[in-house]
């Protein structure tokens, strides 16, 4: 069964950062989706209950087909996740400890996340110093929808005599302004 959704080239779907459950109904060809985990007894004997919310794609399903599959005009518009160029979804995989750029009230910050749960994450941001980033003499912590954050910084350098001043490449400054665009533009649709 594997090999046949491999072949299958499938677009992606927008909004999957909200779902805790995904799953393929080879009886129907629908993919199932949750915001939660079920354990009620059907999901448990490997069946699909009521409460899962069923996709179905335009398309050919042919195993031989390479043709790609697309999700319906509706469920595009139902989600607020990041596309970029090419409509792929941008997905953020964070951690506690990570450096992120998150968006709050309009802008863009810096910030290392703190905590975490299914939707949100605890953030104290950096302030901005000129090109540079620091800590703010308050903490300045607030939780955040998981969906405002949209970068994951792979480095922050310590710069400055005190090394209390911290800076971003100017590929990832690039980076991050492009995505806060399309993450922007997105919102406001």
């Amino acid at each position: 069964m594997l090999d046949q959704l491999n072949k299958l080239k499938l677009k992606p779907i927008k909004g999957t950062m909200k779902f805790h459950a995904v799953a393929y109904d080879l009886q129907t060809g629908e993919l199932c989706t949750r915001e939660t985990s079920c354990y009620c007894d059907t999901c448990l004997k490997g069946e699909f209950c009521e409460s899962w919310n069923r996709q179905t794609y335009e398309g050919n399903t042919n195993q031989n087909s390479h043709t790609e599959e697309t999700v319906t005009q509706n469920e595009l518009q139902e989600s607020n996740e990041i596309q970029n160029e090419d409509h792929e979804i941008i997905i953020v995989e964070v951690s506690v400890d990570d450096f992120i750029a998150c968006v709050y009230e309009g802008q863009w910050y810096n910030g290392k996340i703190l905590d975490m749960d299914d939707e949100d994450v605890q953030v104290t941001f950096l302030e901005r110093a000129k090109a540079m980033f620091r800590w703010p003499t308050s903490p300045d912590t607030i939780w955040c929808k998981k969906s405002d954050v949209f970068y994951k910084l792979d480095h922050l350098e310590p710069s400055g005599k005190s090394k209390r001043f911290w800076k971003i490449s100017p590929e990832d400054r690039t980076r991050i302004e492009n995505k806060f665009e399309a993450h922007e533009m997105n919102t406001n649709k």
